[in-house]
This record gives structure tokens, C-alpha cells and sequence, in this order.
């Protein structure tokens, strides 16, 4: 369900909602203020895609590139696919701000600045040079590092309100004994524990370790538990995975079984799999069921929220913005 509700919100602000907005003559690297918060044109320009659409037509189709530049049609036609990039990004900003005006605190300044310590290292680790670095910011539609800093921070920022707003939504909403009860009553099939098995998975370096590993099992000249302890893990996998070939083998054999090696990851390692016991499908008590039962019960009142209340808040906290573009822009 909450993959549902944040499918929503993302389908909202990128079709873009419907708001009132006015042009103003702005400074050059602005390109809108949204209640005062002014964005970047470096970001928009990113986020629009249109210095990298028009490089690649011009180097496809040169004539049409002309016609869009240089005549009244084009530009009117790149002006509005401006505006349009803009009102999208200014829905985005719009619900950052929606949701920091709930008082849920998005961290900015943090989150800028491990954006930017990550970036940093992934640059050390990667020994990339100063130009071959800002080559990639460019084509990514930025013009320097600290752009890309900032245009990164915006993306994270939006997808971090839609969780925290969800969290925040969800968490606030008490569910009580009886309403669990009734949840638990009608929903029973939801509250099952799946078929599970433990196995043992050991790890060989090659098909001739695990061969011969395997050869000593099977003719009784080693126990299983005595070989490569240092390279056993211990798993519980679930056996609904109808398509997975670990889940057929302990289907088809019994606990205790140890397979022949198998190949699991396509290099030269092998790996031994011993079933140390199956678990089949059991229904769970209201007891064992009450931490899932409080996440689907809240999930469920989240939706409604969603679906009901929300449009009406944001709707009239967009009514309420001060949202104007750079009309040099426009």
C-alpha cells in the first residue's frame, strides 16, 4: 500500500498541478521564486533537458534545429516546453515545501552536505580528473559541481518528504484492541507465516575444492560440519519463489539432504547446500499478527488520508504560494 500512496503523489506533481503563477524580471541565474525560494536556471535547465535535446538535434537534423532556434514557431514552441518543465519542477518544490510547513524537518542543510561529502569521495575513489569530472556533471545538464550539489539535493529532498510525510501520517494514527480484533477476523489469510527452510550454504573457491569436499561427505571420510566452518553461512529462505532453484532443491529433498556443488554465481566459486529443516506454511495467532496488523490498519487510514484530505491541503496551501518565473526566461 505505501508503495501505492508514494506512486500517487509522484503521478501528482509530475503530471503537475493546476496553480496561479505570475513573470517577474528576475536576476539571470534565477529562474523562478517559489514563495520566496529562488531556483536556480541551472537546475531548471537540468531538470528540462533542453541543452542536451537541442545539442543532439542539432547534430541529427541541423534543419529543424534552424527552424526551432530562428523562427517565431520554434521559439514559441521552446518557450512553452520551458514552461511547462518549470511548472513541473515548481510542483516539486511546492510539495517540499507543503511538507515543511507540516513542521516535518527535512534536514537541508545535512542532506546537502553528505550529498556532497559522497560525491567527493566517489570522485577520490574513482581518480577522476578535475575536467573529466565536470565533463560529467555536463552531461548530466550541469554546468559545475556545486550546480549538480545543489540540483541533487532538491531530487533527495522531494523523495524524502513523500516518506517522512507518509510516516508522519501513518505513525499518528492510534489503533486500538477491537479494531485489531476485527482486522485479524476478516483478513486471516493475510496473517500467515510463509513456508520457510534453514539451510547451510559452503562456500569453495572451485570445482575441484567442492568436489572433492563433496566426494569425502558422501564416502564417509569427513563430516559435513567439519569442512570450510570458516566459509558456512547459515540461511532461512522462503520457498514461495516457485522459479528459484535453491527453493526447488529443498522442495524436491528432505532435511538433511546435501546438494552436489552448485554454480550460484557464474565465476569459479562453487557452493555446497546442506536442508537443515522445512517449516510449512502455519496461521498465525493474533498475538504473533499484531505488529503487522498495526502497519496494515495504519496504512489503510493513510490511504484515506491520502486520497481525501491531502488534495484539499495542498490545493490550498498552493493557492496560498507566491510562485513567479524569470520572465527573461519565458
Amino acid at each position: 500500500m505505501k508503495k501505492y500512496l508514494i506512486l500517487f503523489l509522484l503521478s501528482i506533481f509530475t503530471l503537475g498541478m493546476a496553480f496561479n503563477y505570475g513573470f517577474e524580471e528576475l536576476e539571470d541565474e534565477i529562474s523562478m521564486k517559489i514563495n520566496e525560494e529562488k531556483i536556480s536556471s541551472d537546475y531548471l535547465a537540468a531538470k528540462s533537458g533542453t541543452i542536451s535535446l537541442l545539442t543532439n538535434l542539432r547534430q541529427q537534423n541541423d534543419s529543424f534545429y534552424y527552424l526551432l532556434t530562428n523562427t517565431a514557431t520554434g521559439i514559441e514552441l521552446l518557450n512553452e516546453y520551458n514552461l511547462q518543465q518549470a511548472k513541473k519542477v515548481a510542483n516539486q518544490i511546492l510539495f517540499i515545501q507543503f511538507v515543511e510547513n507540516k513542521e516535518i524537518n527535512l534536514n537541508r542543510e545535512e542532506t546537502k552536505k553528505l550529498i556532497e561529502e559522497d560525491l567527493n569521495s566517489a570522485i577520490k575513489d574513482s581518480n577522476l580528473k578535475e575536467e573529466d569530472a565536470n565533463y560529467y556533471f555536463m552531461t548530466k545538464g550541469y554546468m559545475n559541481k556545486q550546480n549538480y550539489i545543489n540540483g541533487i539535493t532538491y531530487d533527495r529532498l522531494y523523495q524524502t518528504s513523500i516518506n517522512k510525510l507518509y510516516n508522519q501520517i501513518s505513525s499518528s494514527y492510534e489503533i486500538n484492541e477491537e479494531e485489531m480484533k476485527s482486522e485479524y477476523e476478516n483478513n486471516k489469510e493475510n496473517y500467515m507465516q510463509k513456508s520457510t527452510s534453514d539451510i547451510e550454504i559452503k562456500r569453495f573457491e572451485n570445482i575441484d575444492q567442492a568436489n572433492k569436499a563433496y566426494e569425502n561427505i558422501i564416502n564417509g571420510l569427513n563430516n559435513y560440519e567439519d569442512i570450510n566452518k570458516d566459509q558456512t553461512q547459515a540461511v532461512t529462505i522462503s520457498l514461495e519463489d516457485e522459479n528459484n532453484e535453491i527453493v526447488k532443491m529443498v522442495k524436491n529433498n528432505a532435511p538433511g539432504y546435501i546438494s552436489k556443488p552448485l554454480n550460484l554465481n557464474q565465476n569459479e566459486e562453487r557452493f555446497i547446500i546442506k536442508i537443515i529443516n522445512k517449516k510449512p506454511q502455519k496461521q498465525l495467532t493474533l498475538e504473533e499478527s499484531k505488529e503487522q496488523i498495526i502497519f496494515n490498519l495504519r496504512d489503510k487510514k493513510t490511504k484515506e488520508y491520502f486520497d481525501k484530505i491531502l488534495p484539499q491541503e495542498i490545493t490550498e496551501f498552493v493557492n496560498n504560494s507566491d510562485i513567479i518565473f524569470n520572465s527573461k526566461l519565458f
